[in-house]
Formats: structure tokens, sequence, C-alpha cells
């Protein structure tokens, strides 16, 4: 290949990956500013609760005050709450039954509904031996 056209392929490819560069900072740039502006306008998705399992128990973490709570599994109702003020936590049992059964809850609280799985611990292994 000629050495004019090497040169000539080289600051072509040259220009290309900085222009590509300059691409990805403006598009950087420009979602850094659009979060920061969405996070100033406070758009941010505030859940009014959390739950989560806890080895043989479900915990709710209340975010804002939570009325009629129901902790529910296959179609049955397990526990219920009539309120966890703001910022407390409640903590529905789960037997193992109930454990057994299923595995997959169902944490309502008016209109909104989380799943929560509770997963079952794996027992440790002896390597080798009989």
């Amino acid at each position: 290949m000629n050495p004019d056209k090497k040169g000539e392929l080289s600051r072509l490819s040259s220009i290309i990956l900085a222009l590509g560069v300059l691409l990805i900072g403006i598009a950087a740039i420009g979602f850094y500013l659009e979060i920061k502006k969405s996070i100033e306008r406070g758009e941010g998705v505030q859940e009014p609760f959390w739950a989560r399992c806890v080895e043989n128990a479900i915990i709710i973490s209340a975010r804002e005050d939570l009325n009629d709570v129901v902790v529910g599994g296959k179609d049955r109702e397990i526990c219920r709450f009539d309120r966890i003020g703001k910022g407390s936590e409640e903590v529905c049992y789960l037997n193992s039954d109930i454990l057994n059964e299923t595995r997959v809850f169902v944490v309502s609280a008016g209109e909104i509904k989380k799943a929560v799985v509770c997963y079952q611990p794996v027992k440790p292994v002896p390597m080798g031996g009989d």
C-alpha cells in the first residue's frame, strides 16, 4: 500500500475516533443534566413502602403512613396490619408449612402491591469424605 494512502487512512481513522469520543462525551453530559434536572424537580420515584424477606419473616418498612396492609400467598391472607406509621416497620412471621407451600408472597397496601420472594438457604455440602 502506498505510504501516502496509509497516512491518509491513519488521519481519517484518528478523526473518526476523536469524533466518536466527542459524541459520547456530549451524550454523557446530556444524560447528567437530565438526571440533575429531574432530581431538582423532585420527580424521583418515592415508594410508599419496602418489603423484604429475611429468614422466616417478611419485613415491611413504611415510608409513609399505610392503612390496611395485607401479606398473602397462594390466594390466602397470612398477615394483616390495620396501620403502619411512616418510618415504622412491621414483621409478618412465616411458619415452615407456609414456606414449604410457596416462596412468593404479595404485600399490598391500598392500590400498591409488591412481590416478595423468600429464598431457602442452601446447606453447605462437605468436601470429600464418605
